[in-house]
């Protein structure tokens, strides 16, 4: 969709979504908000950069980006898997966008397999996703967005992230390779290829994390 291939449409996106109210009201199960993309505490990585929630802003973006108080904005449509949480906080993000950017979305669910294959191909506009860290460090969770990974099913390329995720993995310095992951936490927050909204909690694993795909 061409109007998301501007990072200011993304960007406003991700800013009007009211995660306390999604982790409060809509999901209800011990969610926490996700104003950054790593999970606190990740490897001992906490970021330092966060995704801030401001309306005002997002609606100048929205206008900067040719679709003021969303006029001439395409519709779009969002992707989700088929369950009853999924559905409630897909359509929380669909108020939240008409309301605060005058945008509309159309919500199209698809049962568990097939909605992992249009994932894997692409086949979306804004999709539900989400990762549970194969391991305790910050990598498992921004690896998957350098260019060619597998696991990168929004198809973003940068290479200033990816430079910064390839000298991380060399970096024998802790400190050093954590403040590079910071750097590369804040260029994804930039770039918003995906929107944090909440990081789920469970008995076994506490690095789980609900996200957008754009």
């Amino acid at each position: 969709n061409k109007a998301l291939s501007d990072q200011r449409v993304r960007r406003a996106l991700g800013m009007v979504i009211n995660r306390q109210q999604i982790a409060e009201r809509v999901l209800r199960s011990g969610e926490s908000p996700a104003y950054h993309y790593t999970p606190p505490g990740t490897g001992g990585f906490i970021s330092p950069f966060r995704w801030k929630e401001d309306i005002q802003e997002a609606r100048k973006l929205m206008a900067e980006a040719g679709y003021p108080e969303g006029k001439n904005f395409p519709k779009l449509e969002y992707l989700f898997n088929t369950s009853e949480t999924s559905l409630l906080a897909a359509q929380a993000f669909q108020e939240m966008w008409r309301q605060t950017l005058g945008i509309e979305v159309e919500l199209k669910n698809l049962d568990w397999k097939v909605y992992l294959s249009a994932l894997h191909a692409g086949d979306y506009q804004l999709a539900r996703s989400a990762w549970s860290g194969d391991y305790n460090d910050p990598n498992t969770f921004l690896e998957m967005f350098i260019t060619g990974n597998e696991l990168n099913q929004t198809a973003w390329s940068d290479s200033i992230y990816d430079q910064l995720i390839s000298t991380a993995a060399i970096e024998q310095n802790s400190a050093k390779r954590l403040e590079l992951f910071g750097k590369a936490e804040q260029r994804l927050i930039e770039c918003a290829p995906v929107i944090p909204i909440v990081f789920n909690k469970n008995k076994f694993l506490n690095v789980f994390l609900n996200k957008i795909l754009l």
